[in-house]
């Protein structure tokens, strides 16, 4: 198929029914439902109608709540997971159970609560641990901390550097005669913990001789008791908190069970929160509410059917003038595998060309001759059917693994034209470990270390075919849109200079290709206004030849990245090859050609969606289209199975 024509969706039913609407569309899964921003901003509509109230903020907090569980739950009870999640099927009636949401939902409640509390134990023994530091530094000390002063001396605690002399500040307190006597607690690397005794009387003179030795007081504030005895009910503390951090850690451990029910309800949740947010997009009169949205055209019978039994009003129309509809791209799962090559990019306009069945052929072709090696190609292969078979992925992971799959096959032929399996590990390993002298497999087709010539010319012809095409799609376009001189102007004026070249390469005869020249200046600036515009617009496109050229010869990467797979390939086998022992080999054999694969996989998909996006689309694709987003089933833990067995979503 192509662009999936849409239908102007209009639908009005009793305002005590639409819970029930809302959930018969998301089963439909074929809607999308439009804001209705211009009908409010009117009037007339404004008087008669609101936005339906939707409990969207209720509905993320839900979903965040059964999110934060599963996380948590991934923290202290953790399970074996591999890379992708595997998907279990689950009846719909019982997806939509309500009594099933709410059960689990209070097990997520039960399990935040939990890590709630494990927070608060953490800050409290951080707290704590703090303090016990804090006190570390005075333990050595039978001293009551929140004693101050007696009825003639003050207490003082306190610290100085730890460069200063404890000897020379009791020399200097002895030599000026004071009344004063300092304990010291102990020392760091930084500075002394020191206890000053001092009469009151003589508090000025103390506190003027103390400064010259940098003594700062410590501020010792709420605590009671000495240091010992305040870090033994801290240690009491903080045993107590441990006991309780593992008391909620091993109740949140025995939640792990329900880890099952949780995905099913984070999944349950997604779909409350499409319903909620579509929701917010209905008006009310406060009987009725109305929706207006899209349906693509294929599924207004689905539609119908769907709703049959459900009290409603529908209109189906065609877009208005003033309507742009969402883009929505259907083929076959051949083809759908495509989707995600485009979806990068830009998708299609309403009116434009669906490109995916029109790349599909070139973007493999191209991937297979880049990565070109059998063994690379069949493993690919494997490695992709795996993950198919047992996640059964879907969405964009789904497409990536499914084009793997045919870029393997594709790269599985292109190695054996080029004769490269592992490079040439197969004449490496007879040649060096059985014996054989000279060995070959088989004479390649094509040989990118000897004949890399006929890889680049075939490169080019293949990019040259590629941009006829697209030129061929332009005039298609063209033509359909009721613009054929368009299509004779901004096709055929290139193609009567491509042929020009060629005649005056070929025989020498300028002709044709000075009447090429003079269609391009005659038609390229038509657009402009005034006949000087219009000849400088078309002299000026004769500089459009560079990029020409410059199309052709970016299709020379299909030769090089060719190239650098098969000779990276071979280096890996010679390097294997060189210590002589085939257990050395088969390490360095192993290793790099992984390496050699994981690069290139990415590699050659990045140069091969290039010359699709600035190569090819540069001759006929418009952009710009916006993704249809219809109110269905998304899931990320199950697949939902209709009455009928058909995997919804």
């Amino acid at each position: 198929m192509a662009i999936v024509k849409m239908k102007r969706l209009h639908l009005l039913s009793l305002a005590s029914d639409k819970e029930q609407m809302m959930k018969l569309l998301q089963r439909a899964g074929c809607v999308e439902i439009t804001e209705l921003d211009a009908e409010l901003a009117d009037p007339e509509w404004s008087s008669l109608v609101k936005r339906e109230r939707a409990a969207v903020s209720n509905a993320k907090s839900k979903a965040a709540g059964v999110n934060t569980a599963l996380d948590t739950l991934k923290k202290y009870a953790p399970e074996k997971s591999g890379l992708f999640i595997l998907r279990k099927e689950i009846r719909e009636d019982t997806f939509c159970d309500a009594d099933y949401r709410t059960s689990t939902l209070e097990s997520a409640a039960v399990i935040n609560d939990c890590s709630r509390q494990i927070s608060q134990v953490s800050s409290q023994k951080n707290r704590l641990g703090s303090q016990r530091i804090g006190l570390l530094p005075w333990s050595s000390l039978d001293v009551d901390l929140s004693l101050r002063e007696t009825e003639s001396t003050r207490i003082v605690f306190g610290v100085c550097p730890a460069a200063v002399s404890l000897e020379e500040i009791q020399a200097t307190i002895g030599k000026n005669g004071l009344s004063a006597a300092c304990f010291h607690a102990s020392s760091d690397k930084e500075q002394h913990y020191l206890l000053l005794v001092y009469h009151k009387e003589e508090e000025a003179a103390v506190t003027e001789t103390l400064r010259t030795f940098s003594f700062n007081p410590t501020a010792l504030k709420d605590i009671e008791g000495s240091a010992a005895s305040n870090i033994k009910m801290i240690d009491t503390e903080i045993a107590e908190l441990d006991r309780k951090k593992e008391e909620l850690e091993a109740k949140i451990t025995s939640y792990s069970c329900f880890r099952s029910d949780l995905q099913v309800c984070s999944d349950q949740m997604v779909q409350e929160l499409a319903i909620e947010e579509a929701r917010s997009r209905l008006v009310t009169t406060g009987t009725l509410v109305y929706l207006k949205g899209w349906v693509p055209a294929p599924d207004v019978h689905m539609l119908e059917a769907e709703l049959h039994n459900f009290e409603c009003a529908m209109e189906i129309l065609e877009p208005g003038e003033e309507d742009i509809p969402p883009t929505e791209l259907r083929n076959k799962k051949l083809i759908q595998s495509m989707d995600m090559v485009t979806e990068m990019y830009s998708l299609p306009g309403y009116g434009g060309i669906d490109p995916n069945p029109l790349i599909f052929p070139f973007f493999t072709i191209f991937y297979g001759m880049m990565f070109g090696d059998v063994a690379y190609g069949i493993i690919l292969i494997i490695l992709s059917q795996i993950v198919i078979r047992k996640f059964k992925p879907k969405g964009v992971l789904g497409n990536i693994l499914q084009l793997a799959t045919i870029c393997g096959a594709s790269a599985a032929v292109w190695g054996f034209l080029s004769g490269s399996i592992f490079g040439d590990a197969v004449s490496v390993v007879a040649e060096q470990f059985l014996g054989f002298e000279d060995f070959v497999l088989y004479v390649p087709v094509l040989d990118p270390l000897t004949d890399p010539l006929k890889i680049l010319y075939l490169s080019v012809i293949m990019g040259a075919v590629q941009l006829f095409v697209g030129m061929c799609i332009h005039i298609y376009m063209c033509f359909r849109d009721g613009h054929p001189l368009d299509a004779l102007f901004d096709v055929g004026s290139w193609w009567l200079l491509f042929a020009g070249i060629a005649v005056f390469v070929i025989k020498g005869t300028p002709f044709v290709l000075f009447t090429g020249i003079a269609a391009l200046i005659l038609t390229q600036g038509r657009a402009k206004k005034g006949i000087p515009a219009k000849l400088l617009g078309g002299i000026a496109s004769l500089y459009n030849i560079t990029s020409w050229l410059g199309d052709i010869l970016s299709y020379t990467r299909l030769m090089a990245l060719m190239l650098a797979t098969t000779v990276i390939a071979s280096v890996v086998n010679i390097l294997g090859s060189l210590p002589g022992n085939i257990f050395a080999f088969l390490v360095i054999f192993v290793f790099g050609h992984t390496f050699n694969m994981g690069i290139n996989v990415i590699g050659t998909y990045v140069h091969t969606a290039r010359l699709q996006y600035l190569e090819y689309f540069s001759k006929f694709y418009v952009s710009g289209g916006r993704p249809f987003k219809p109110l269905k089933y998304h899931t990320k833990y199950v697949d939902i199975v209709s009455e009928d067995g058909e995997v919804k979503g």
